[in-house]
Parts: structure tokens; sequence; C-alpha cells
């Protein structure tokens, strides 16, 4: 039966990188988009919390904001989005 242990195998597997992406992507993701964006458009980004469900490729960005421009007397961010929910699943995608 080594067709069984290789069945058990990869699906040990594949539910490790599930685990793996759910408990160590939104850190590391949302670490970079703050500081990927604010590189690129010149003022400050900040997200509160980044979700994702690798099982269904859900992501979910709470408490997105884009601060205003370094010379501005106004300190409310230029944008803010309470929610994006992006549902990247090949059923959704069709």
């Amino acid at each position: 039966m080594p067709w069984l242990r290789r069945l058990f195998g990869l699906m040990l597997a594949v539910f490790a990188l599930w685990g793996l992406s759910w408990w160590l992507l939104p850190p590391l993701a949302k670490h970079q988009l703050e500081r990927i964006a604010s590189d690129k458009l010149g003022r400050e980004v900040r997200l509160d919390r980044l979700e994702f469900k690798p099982w269904s490729l859900e992501l979910t960005l709470w408490g997105l904001s884009v601060a205003a421009g370094p010379g501005s007397a106004d300190r409310q961010p230029l944008l803010r989005v309470p929610r994006l929910y992006v549902d990247a699943s090949l059923a959704s995608l069709f």
C-alpha cells in the first residue's frame, strides 16, 4: 500500500501549506503592502489587519488608509477604506 502512504503524505503537505499560509502570509503581506505602497505613493499607507483564507483564496484588507501629503495641515487621511474584499477563486472569476 505505498500509494496510500503517498496519498496521506500529499494530503498532509497540502494541509501544512494551507496552515502555514493562513498563519504566516497575513503579517508578511501586511508589512510588504504598507512598505511598498508607501514608497510608490510617497505617502504613509497603513493597514489595520489583513486576513487570508488559502482554502478559498479570499483576501480581506481591514482599515486601509492613505495619509494626506507631507505639506498638508489637515491630519485626516486622503483615503480611507474600511474593508476591501478580494475573492480570487476560479469560480468567482467565471
